[in-house]
């Protein structure tokens, strides 16, 4: 679930920057993890533009959930995304062993791409969620941590801030030790709400009322009433 768009100032946090050469700049690899649902991922999508915008010529990769995955296809400002399968979304007939095996080999070779940075988009501080980037072993890891406290295997940590925020606001400040701040571009299907005539008729109808713009407008993958069917043109 998420809501389409934030339009609050972002205020960024005090963070350890990523110091890289202007050739480093032009060369990077970089991969964003975003393991959980389908709003969780739509609101990390200014993440990848941003970095994009910022990094035009760099590897921007996304490892994500064959749930999710849809949500990515199409996605212009990604290089590759690499998909896994969960064990409660394996297809019929799939072994938990095999779903496993395919697991590992998507993480072999997200080894061998040897990432300069490896973002945990994932909001908050979770162990098992960090294993696969450091599985990884990019030469840095970001990731929110805990509040005055420094965990090891993640090389730039974001403190975790309680204050009310969009969770937009929230994955952005990930790219703080980037160098990347101010406020984040627009969510994915903010940018497609204009000319999509579903998503906005969507609007109208459930609010009764005047057409309402994106920035208050619910969308969830879970509740029949907010969803849209946007097909392949929802990143496109």
């Amino acid at each position: 679930m998420c809501w389409a768009i934030y339009r609050a100032p972002a205020t960024p946090y005090e963070v350890q920057q990523i110091r890289m050469s202007p050739l480093k700049r032009t060369s990077m690899k970089i991969l964003v993890i975003r393991h959980d649902n389908i709003g969780d991922l739509i609101i990390t999508t200014p993440v990848f533009r941003a970095l994009r915008e910022h990094f035009p010529d760099a590897q921007i990769d996304a490892l994500v959930n064959s749930y999710n995955f849809p949500i990515l296809k199409n996605n212009p400002d990604l290089s590759h995304v690499h998909v896994y399968t969960k064990r409660k979304h394996r297809p019929p007939g799939d072994s938990l062993l095999m779903t496993r095996w395919r697991r590992l080999r998507v993480l072999l070779k997200l080894r061998s791409t040897h990432y300069d940075t490896a973002i945990v988009a994932n909001w908050g501080y979770h162990p098992r969620l960090l294993r696969p980037a450091r599985w990884i072993a990019p030469t840095s890891i970001i990731g929110f941590v805990p509040a005055r406290t420094t965990i090891p295997a993640i090389s730039h940590g974001i403190p975790i801030n309680t204050a009310p925020r969009h969770s937009v606001e929230k994955a952005f400040f990930l790219l703080s030790p980037l160098g990347i701040e101010g406020p984040p571009p627009l969510c994915a299907c903010c940018r497609i709400w204009k000319r999509n005539a579903g998503l906005r008729n969507c609007c109208v109808r459930r609010r009764g009322s005047a057409p309402i713009g994106p920035q208050s407008e619910f969308i969830s993958a879970r509740v029949k009433s907010s969803s849209v069917g946007l097909g392949n043109n929802f990143l496109s």
